[in-house]
């Protein structure tokens, strides 16, 4: 077995282990992560094609290259957001089963928007409003279909999120009191990837552009 060698500084706080593992036991070492780090390749192989197959415009396709760069989560990887304290302590959980590594705060720095998985494989979306201090839920909305990235409106009453409909992008408000969505961009053409307003919430930057796709024909491989 693995010897674990530790010595106590004279503080009598921190502790510094070092573990020696045996030629074997590096060998089983070895071919437990490799089986294991298998199992998640295929597991982000399946999940990849599945999304690959429901691509219907150019805009999904950053839901795909979303869930590759910045980890592959699930309904079954119950990805969550936490709270460390800059003046130490234990963290807190803010909110769990996210479905995007993405965490706007509120402009008065009260509240944290996130993006959930719904209560079933097949269920939609929840965008949810949470209290920065302690997680409460103090809002939630059903995420629309086809929505891509999403943050806080200038003065923090509401949520202001992407939506693209016949391959052009824009931003949609949701009040956070409730009521249909409004659509407060009218851009006839191209995609958004990125956007955020102004301090005084009079301007809003919008990073817009489209995709490109080549058919490359590739021959006489030897």
């Amino acid at each position: 077995m693995a010897s674990l060698a530790s010595a106590e500084n004279q503080g009598g706080h921190a502790m510094t282990r070092d573990l020696k593992w045996s030629h074997a036991e590096k060998g089983i070492g070895h071919k437990v992560f490799e089986r294991a780090l298998d199992r998640e390749f295929q597991a982000v192989i399946r999940t990849a094609k599945e999304m690959a197959g429901k691509i219907e415009q150019p805009a999904d396709l950053w839901d795909l290259e979303s869930y590759l760069a910045y980890g592959a989560s699930s309904p079954n990887t119950f990805a969550s957001a936490w709270r460390v304290s800059i003046d130490r302590g234990p963290p807190s959980k803010l909110a769990e089963n996210l479905d995007r590594p993405r965490l706007p705060i509120s402009p008065d720095s009260r509240m944290v928007a996130v993006r959930q998985w719904g209560k079933t494989p097949t269920s939609p979306s929840v965008l949810s409003v949470v209290s920065a201090e302690s997680g409460k839920v103090l809002h939630a909305f059903e995420a629309p279909a086809g929505m891509q990235v999403f943050g806080w409106s200038g003065d923090g009453r509401a949520l202001n999120y992407v939506m693209t409909r016949g391959g052009v992008g824009n931003i949609w408000e949701q009040p956070l009191t409730g009521g249909p969505a409004k659509q407060i961009t009218h851009f006839k053409s191209e995609l958004i990837r990125e956007f955020d307003w102004s301090r005084d919430g009079k301007q809003v930057a919008v990073a817009r552009g489209h995709l490109n796709s080549n058919v490359v024909l590739i021959s006489n491989f030897h």
